[in-house]
């Protein structure tokens, strides 16, 4: 499970990083959060929310959601200020920064017990989100632990989750991830920083942009030589660790990712396979095409990395494409409407024939 979770990720993260370019989507305040995050944590994710909130997109995203609110009413939000009002929460002013971490082995992560945290550092009032919670129809069942209270709760697929409100942050995740937060903040568990697997791809990371992540490659991936299969087998006996950030300026969205692993021919190999993806992007249009020419990937003795680069006019044509694409899928409302029975033709029925009835 782990080796399959591991190459997906790796070969994912290098295509995708991409693909949430396409999509649209202050050091000292990402490492906040990051510092609470726990030992056992084997990925961690860090969002710079100030820096994120300044920019077009931000403002563009919440006036399309006010767009859609107009038109299919939410039972929670009639606008943006509404939401504010009642939580109490500007996400342009409050929230500083987020990471998001993976909390112990990464098969209990992804697979069978799913043990994701979230940490934002914001100002916030207690009292006012629990109430609207409350309001409307939340439920809770808090639990002591550490001296501090967590507030239980069912997702909508049913999954048990948990919210803790600390000084200065809200950590919410599922309920062994928030206490282990508990823990750290408490100085009762030592930081992911700490880490020696995640110390060097942390230490690489840049928390200074959009968006950073950092996973370290844990001992047992290695001894099993390679990961995946076919196309994508993957060499893993001298990955040290994967990095990689999501940034913009002057209009145009950089991404950056690197698996560090000291073995040339391999990642000769995996540039190579990642190539060949990259060109069959070209079989979507143009502006595929286009898209696949701002990717690049190289490879050394020491490393494999994707850069991407990607104008703001570039993105708006290829988001316009992907609109056709799923125009074109969708099925009109002429299509979905039952067909009238010719005239003098009899009408279907739905009842089981005679026939049928006396095959069965």
């Amino acid at each position: 499970m782990k080796r399959r979770i591991l190459t997906s990720l790796i070969a994912v993260i290098f295509i995708l990083t991409a693909v949430v370019l396409v999509t649209g989507c202050k050091k000292s305040k990402a490492g906040e959060t990051l510092s609470i995050i726990p030992e056992n944590a084997s990925m961690v994710a860090n969002i710079n929310f100030q820096k994120l909130a300044q920019l077009p997109i931000f403002d563009k995203s919440i006036k399309e959601a006010e767009e859609k609110n107009v038109e299919k009413p939410s039972k929670y939000f009639k606008d943006y200020k509404d939401f504010v009002d009642k939580t109490g929460i500007d996400l342009k002013k409050d929230i500083t920064a987020m990471s998001i971490a993976i909390v112990g082995p990464m098969k209990e992560g992804m697979g069978q017990a799913p043990n994701f945290v979230v940490v934002a550092g914001l100002t916030y009032q207690k009292d006012k989100i629990i109430n609207f919670i409350k309001s409307k129809g939340g439920e809770f069942k808090e639990e002591q632990y550490n001296g501090e209270t967590i507030y239980k709760f069912i997702d909508e697929e049913q999954k048990e989750g948990a919210v803790v409100f600390l000084e200065g942050s809200i950590a919410m995740g599922f309920p062994n991830a928030v206490k282990n937060v508990i823990d750290t903040f408490k100085g009762k568990m030592k930081s992911v920083k700490e880490n020696a697997m995640m110390k060097a791809p942390l230490e690489k990371m840049n928390p200074a942009a959009i968006f950073s992540f950092a996973m370290g490659i844990p001992e047992d991936v290695k001894k099993e030589h390679k990961v995946g299969g076919g196309m994508m087998t993957i060499d893993m006996t001298k990955a040290e660790c994967i990095f990689g950030n999501i940034d913009y300026a002057d209009k145009t969205w950089t991404g950056l990712v690197q698996l560090v692993s000291k073995n040339e021919t391999a990642n000769q190999s995996l540039a190579t396979t990642l190539e060949g993806f990259k060109g069959m992007m070209g079989a979507g249009g143009a502006e595929f095409a286009e898209l696949a020419g701002k990717i690049k990937f190289t490879a050394t003795a020491e490393a494999v990395k994707m850069e991407v680069s990607l104008s703001e006019a570039l993105l708006e044509k290829i988001q316009q494409k992907l609109k056709s694409f799923g125009s074109q899928m969708a099925p009109s409302s002429e299509e979905m409407m039952p067909t009238a029975p010719e005239e003098g033709q009899p009408e279907e029925s739905t009842e089981p024939s005679e026939t049928t009835e006396k095959s069965e």
